[in-house]
């Protein structure tokens, strides 16, 4: 998994000061890379809409929220794969094999 460049809770985070990724990337960005540097992409897809570690909330909004995880991993599921919503999710999850 890689952070996603247009990720709307990398950009809330950073915003925040709480961002841990200096780097973020776009589909097309990552495939340029793995592509010059000798990968075929077999897979490149978005994935976690809905955050998952609540950095900087309280426990016990943390632990409330995760009480939703069942049903957060449903909704997660089916907003990865709505397009254009989709390529606001944090990650993208990506499987490539050298050439």
């Amino acid at each position: 998994l890689l952070p996603n460049r247009y990720s709307y809770v990398e950009f809330i985070s950073d915003l925040f000061g709480r961002g841990d990724h200096p780097v973020k990337y776009s589909r097309g960005e990552i495939r340029g890379l793995l592509e010059q540097s000798g990968f075929e992409v077999i897979s490149l897809a978005y994935k976690g809409f809905f955050p998952y570690n609540l950095k900087g909330f309280p426990p016990a909004v943390s632990r409330l929220y995760h009480k939703f995880d069942t049903a957060l991993e449903k909704l997660d599921a089916l907003f990865a794969a709505l397009p254009l919503i989709n390529s606001f999710c944090t990650n993208l999850e990506l499987v490539a094999r050298k050439k």
